[in-house]
């Protein structure tokens, strides 16, 4: 959760340059950084849910 979160306030910095060169990195920054959200949502709530849900159909076929 540490790492998603310092890579994307590092993304943060390079959409918002002002330098040489900053057009292209930013065009380069905020694709990943979505990438980088959408990994920790899967990771918090998709992954878990579907562990969850494939559990309760193992369960009910023991039975």
């Amino acid at each position: 959760m540490l790492t998603p979160a310092a890579i994307i306030i590092g993304f943060l910095s390079i959409m918002y340059s002002k330098g040489t060169g900053s057009e292209v990195m930013s065009l380069i920054a905020a694709p990943m950084m979505g990438d980088m959200l959408n990994a920790v949502v899967l990771t918090l709530l998709v992954l878990p849910a579907a562990y969850f849900l494939w559990k309760q159909t193992g369960l009910r076929r023991q039975r």
